[in-house]
């Protein structure tokens, strides 16, 4: 699994998951990164459950 990039590099976006505990897990992507890196994140995470969605927007509608 790749680095995190550090918060100085340019490019980057912030990723916040919210476990269905309502615990969120954070980490920075660059912009260049794949959506299978945030499940192959998601999936490093203990609490995640087996079976899950990645839902983005924020309020959702």
């Amino acid at each position: 699994f790749p680095g995190e990039p550090s918060p100085s590099e340019t490019d980057i976006i912030q990723v916040s998951i919210r476990l269905p505990a309502n615990e969120p897990i954070r980490r920075r992507f660059r912009r260049t990164d794949s959506a299978k890196l945030l499940f192959e994140f998601a999936w490093t995470n203990p609490n995640v459950p087996d079976q899950f969605e990645l839902l983005w927007g924020y309020p959702r509608r």
